[in-house]
């Protein structure tokens, strides 16, 4: 059977061109939508979306659907963003929510559904639905006048058809059956998981690798949370811990040998350059061996892969002189490393992953912040090609068990997914079988029993106000919950106060009275985060990830209901105030920390770009960016990686008629412990140590520092201190853990 006609397509008689529910009505043949006679503004994409989810309510429209009736076959690789921010576009015009949906409906993995009710004309007699869209045969035999149109279920209807089915009888009796009841699609198999938490120790545990047969994984594991790992094996099914090395290490990541009677194992020394290498050891314990030294710099670049005829191990190295890491190949037989393949076009080469089958070799090379290649070549590293380009880090992947798919995990500012790439087509989705897991990252696949196994990071983190005026004043747990808080700050005038939480079950900004009392959430999505205020005090800006989307809010503290600020940059989060609340400044999260741009209120009209370039930011990581403009507007301040140097240093750069002028470093500041690890206010900057436990002020006129408190855990998020100096309000770490997530294939 054909695939349907696109919305777009469809050329309905006069009196059927429009769909009405509750207060809206879509006029198809002017494409516009009205709600109550006065137009609603909706672009073409999300305008045709709507209409498909209307020819078919009540029903699931599947993503596969949507994908065939709306995005042409050659823009498969924007399709993800495309769906989501459509659907976002949808709600926005009908004062719709995901959370709780009047109109449409989210149904996870699936697609989306429309729920409301159609008005006295429903779409019934014009539509037909997916799977009852007529043959190009049948639309041969109509006349000229009827051709291009939807045919009505009346008696002319019927006696068409019937026509049609006696000329077709010589063909069979299926056609006519098909023609007078319309195929039906066979429903689509899916595949159910059964989820469950394979490690529960403290501390933290890494980079998960299955033995051949499935039944026991290898793991990093640093039991006190310090960066010491050491290698250890669990079989599934049991709780006996069997430990493999006495060698503690920064990192270790782990390949089984294709017979499971040994392990390889990259570490990353305690010391720059102390033990780097590569090893072998015992599956079932003894002694290590060093296969060979090497100088692989960070954990995304130590995963390694041992090839199925066990005569390789892939694994990644930084040169000697060299900016960035390649890819090699060790021989276990000659026990002699060479290079695998390099592209000078790649900043960083790393996770080379052998196929199940042996005969492909995937890896990826890092170009820029913002764009990083997923590769499939041959084992010789003769032939290959780019499968997917992504705008963010991997952390991890791997095959799956019939090597259609590459797992790999993605990590973003905020979280971590789990993602599935078609070799295919390149076609990237959400990993079903890690549905819902945000801080996911590290999977590995057993192509024996097709389970995933995967890292889930975990955290509590509580807010403590410290008294400035009073610092023998012991700190006081302000806003307590079962959950975890972070961003809290009160307004300028001292009224209100404002913090992220998800206490909620997800992500969410709250706004209360400084005495913590009438508490309200202000948000309204998936996930919410970084709330700033305004000058003014009286509104607060933050941004909103929703299905990888990333969008501005305002919301009014009388009014307290979010308003999307209509930028033109496609991700558009990380929003801060400018210091007389003329602009709101935001980050392009699609150029990854390279393109900061402000505007007004009214967004759509006055959108500039502030920053941008090869030399914007360039040292700043994804873990996050915190930018702060000086009370008097002259400078932004942020924390970056000092040339030649790994720790992070604090910068300033001046405003210059709506410009960045060059950074320089404010040397007397030492190094600090974290990207928003700074408060800059009008006479100095509050700032806290390395050591994550420690708050400082410098002081701008004596260019001294001095020492405020010590925390008795380690700082979280961020910071902030009152417009009248008196309260800094801090997040601290409680519960800080990582364990393997283990999702089997239900049988």
């Amino acid at each position: 059977m054909p695939a349907p006609a696109r919305p777009q397509e469809y050329n309905s008689p006069p009196d059927e061109q429009v769909i009405r529910f509750d207060r809206y009505q879509l006029d198809l043949r002017s494409g516009e939508i009205l709600k109550e006679g006065r137009k609603v503004r909706l672009q073409a994409q999300p305008f045709q979306l709507l209409v498909l989810l209307l020819r078919n309510p009540g029903r699931v429209v599947s993503r596969e659907d949507v994908r065939r009736e709306l995005w042409p076959g050659d823009t498969f690789v924007d399709f993800d963003h495309g769906l989501a921010s459509a659907v976002n576009k949808i709600r926005e015009a009908l004062c719709d929510s995901a959370d709780k949906p009047r109109f449409i409906e989210t149904l996870p993995r699936r697609g989306y559904r429309f729920i409301g009710k159609l008005g006295p004309d429903p779409p019934t007699e014009i539509r037909p639905r997916l799977e009852e869209v007529v043959s190009p045969d049948s639309k041969a035999s109509a006349s000229p006048t009827d051709a291009g149109t939807w045919t009505r279920r009346g008696s002319s209807t019927r006696a068409w058809v019937l026509g049609v089915a006696l000329v077709l009888l010589g063909a069979g009796l299926a056609v006519a059956v098909v023609l007078l009841f319309g195929l039906k699609k066979p429903e689509l198999t899916v595949q159910e998981w059964k989820a469950s938490q394979f490690t529960s120790y403290p501390g933290v545990v890494n980079a998960p690798a299955f033995s051949p047969d499935g039944s026991r994984i290898a793991f990093g594991l640093d039991r006190d949370n310090r960066a010491l790992s050491d290698l250890y094996v669990k079989a599934l099914g049991g709780e006996a811990l069997l430990q493999l090395t006495h060698h503690p290490a920064k990192w270790i990541s782990s390949a089984w040998s294709p017979d499971g009677t040994q392990i390889a194992l990259m570490r990353i020394g305690l010391a720059s350059g102390e033990d780097t290498g590569l090893y072998l050891v015992p599956a079932l314990g003894g002694p290590e061996q060093k296969l060979l030294a090497t100088h692989t710099p960070y954990e995304l670049a130590a995963p390694i892969s041992w090839s199925p005829d066990g005569k390789w191990i892939a694994y990644s190295d930084q040169p000697v002189g060299a900016n960035g890491n390649r890819v090699y190949l060790f021989s276990t037989e000659s026990r002699e490393s060479h290079l695998f393949f390099h592209d000078p076009a790649c900043t960083h080469e790393q996770n080379p992953t052998f196929s199940n089958d042996g005969k492909h070799v995937a890896w990826i090379c890092v170009k820029k912040l913002d764009e990083t290649d997923l590769l499939v070549g041959d084992p010789a590293g003769q032939s290959r090609r780019v499968v997917k380009t992504v705008q963010l880090l991997a952390s991890g992947m791997s095959w799956a068990p019939d090597d259609s798919k590459i797992i790999m995990a993605q990590q973003g500012p905020l979280y971590s997914e789990i993602y599935e790439v078609s070799l295919k087509d390149g076609n990237m989705t959400r990993s079903p079988a890690a549905a819902g897991q945000l801080y996911a990252n590290w999977p590995n696949v057993s192509a024996k029993i097709g389970a995933v196994a995967w890292c889930a990071w975990g955290y509590h983190m509580d807010l403590l106000r410290a008294d400035l005026k009073n610092l023998d004043k012991p700190l006081e747990p302000i806003l307590k919950s079962s959950r975890s808080e972070n961003r809290a700050s009160y307004s300028p005038d001292g009224k209100h106060i404002v913090f992220s939480s998800d206490r909620s079950g997800k992500w969410s900004i709250w706004l209360g009275d400084a005495d913590e009392k009438n508490l309200t959430q202000i948000s309204r999505g998936r996930d919410s985060g970084s709330p700033q205020w305004s000058p003014d005090s009286r509104r607060v800006v933050y941004g909103e990830n929703e299905e990888g989307t990333h969008s501005i809010y305002v919301v009014e503290v009388d009014e307290r209901v979010p308003h999307k600020l209509l930028t033109a940059t496609r991700d558009a989060e990380s929003p801060f105030w400018s210091h007389d609340g003329q602009w709101i400044y935001f980050r392009d999260q699609s150029s990854s920390l390279h393109k900061f741009w402000r505007c007004s209120l009214d967004c759509d009209k006055n959108e500039t770009l502030v920053r941008e370039g090869p030399g914007a930011f360039t040292s700043v990581q994804w873990r996050g960016l915190a930018v702060q403009e000086s009370e008097d507007g002259k400078y932004w301040y942020y924390t970056r990686q000092a040339d030649g140097d790994k720790t992070l240093r604090l910068f300033r750069e001046k405003m210059i008629n709506g410009q960045l002028e060059q950074d320089e470093q404010i040397t007397e500041i030492p190094k600090l412990g974290g990207y928003q690890s700074f408060y800059a206010t009008k006479d100095g900057v509050y700032f806290v140590a390395v050591d994550d436990e420690t708050l400082f002020y410098f002081d701008f006129s004596t260019r001294k520092t001095k020492q405020l408190l010590k925390t008795p855990r380690t700082m979280g998020f961020g910071f902030t201190v009152s417009n009248d100096r008196r309260y800094a309000l801090l997040s601290q770490w409680g519960d800080y853990h990582q364990d393997i997530m283990l999702a089997e294939p239900k049988r």
